[in-house]
């Protein structure tokens, strides 16, 4: 099982008990580190946990599988990390791997989650700009209006 520490695969991990987890972490990386988190995790369940720590050269190793095995140019950041981690799945011999995409998301992911925990304030200071207009709309006050025109071209 593919376990990052984060709420969905912990969840997952917590319900399936799978004998095995695989979690990937960066060297120099301590503040997406959730390795720490997925340890504590897999010895809660007495799953073993494998640690992946990829490095520059295994991503000059594997970019054209990716790019071949992708098909066609898309992707995001996880693509490699989940790439790596599928790759000690399989030096392990183990056949079928779940992973925890969706639960986040059906609770509003991350961001939208920590807009509402702590504020819009945390979430901008945190240099998440982008999300202003979110925060507006998820933040409204109960009860008040809330419109939803847009702005006239000006």
């Amino acid at each position: 099982m593919l376990l990052s520490g984060g709420l969905d695969s912990s969840v997952l991990a917590y319900l399936m008990r799978p004998p095995v987890c695989v979690t990937v972490r960066y060297r120099g990386q301590d503040r997406l580190d959730e390795s720490w988190i997925a340890a504590a995790i897999a010895r809660d369940i007495g799953a073993e946990l494998v640690v992946v720590e990829p490095d520059t050269a295994d991503f000059t190793t594997v970019l054209l599988h990716m790019i071949n095995a992708l098909d066609y140019p898309r992707g995001n950041a996880a693509v490699f990390s989940e790439c790596m981690a599928y790759r000690a799945i399989a030096a392990r011999g183990i056949k079928v791997v779940v992973g925890g995409l969706g639960p986040d998301e059906f609770l509003m992911g991350y961001v939208r989650q920590a807009l509402v925990l702590f504020g819009p304030e945390a979430v901008l200071d945190a240099g998440l700009e982008s999300y202003r207009p979110l925060a507006g709309k998820l933040l409204h006050t109960a009860g008040s209006r809330w419109s939803r025109r847009r702005p006239s071209p000006g």
